[in-house]
């Protein structure tokens, strides 16, 4: 690749520090087209899904990478104080650094094929684009605030057990965390549309709140909540989706 090729920090850095989620999932492979990075992974358990774009490299830049060891690059990354990177691929190598060379990566590659994280979706949903088959599940949302995530993740950490209970009723949905033979917090947020029927699931209370301490909040992006009966609870920032897959078998 020619030198004029080049990442950019800021962006590379947030879409991988949101796929990443403190170790949630660690591999990744990161689709460029144009200089725009599509990233759409899962975690080993199947139970978080992570699909997201934006603008990662310059115009020049077209490319499928695997990335075996995403820690690794947010640390190189989280170091550099340069708007934009020298970035060069050969064959199985991943070459980012300064423009004085004096700081550079030389990352192996893993072969996409071999990452383990990419998401598959279903045979009958091969013609939908992942992003809105899960953007079509939801129901109804509520818009986040900077004080809810503060304290969920606040509240959870005090925590044994992170089971957390979601209940969607009238004009609120009402989180409670922690199981019921233990101390619980409960907080709540109104809805954005009114729902008819009422429905209760439970998710993985430490993933909501990775994928909270994540989220940006200014004038132009308000990130959302969604929920479904029968689907995963979303959130919504920008141009990213976290999708989690309720789960009747955490502890109580």
């Amino acid at each position: 690749m020619g030198k004029k090729k080049q990442i950019v920090t800021k962006t590379m850095l947030s879409i991988l520090k949101q796929t990443y989620l403190g170790a949630t999932i660690n591999e990744c492979v990161i689709s460029i087209e144009k200089g725009k990075g599509t990233i759409e992974a899962v975690d080993i358990t199947n139970t978080l899904v992570f699909i997201s774009t934006a603008s990662v490299a310059s115009k020049k830049v077209s490319c499928a990478i695997g990335l075996g060891n995403i820690e690794m690059i947010i640390k190189f990354l989280s170091t550099m104080t340069d708007s934009k990177l020298h970035f060069k691929l050969t064959d199985d190598r991943m070459l980012i650094s300064r423009k004085d060379k004096r700081r550079r990566l030389d990352y192996l590659l893993t072969q996409p094929s071999l990452i383990g994280t990419r998401l598959r979706l279903d045979d009958e949903d091969e013609d939908v684009e992942p992003l809105e088959a899960y953007l079509n599940t939801i129901e109804v949302r509520a818009e986040l605030n900077e004080s809810f995530v503060k304290d969920i993740g606040s509240y959870l950490s005090t925590l044994k057990t992170k089971s957390l209970s979601i209940k969607v009723k009238d004009k609120d949905v009402s989180f409670t965390l922690g199981p019921k033979t233990e101390h619980q917090f409960k907080l709540s947020l109104p809805l954005m549309d009114s729902k008819d029927n009422d429905f209760s699931l439970k998710i993985n209370g430490e993933y909501l709140a990775k994928i909270l301490s994540s989220v940006e909040f200014d004038e132009d992006n308000v990130p959302t909540i969604g929920f479904s009966e029968e689907g995963p609870v979303v959130v919504e920032c920008d141009s990213s989706m976290w999708a989690i897959t309720p789960s009747e078998e955490m502890e109580e």
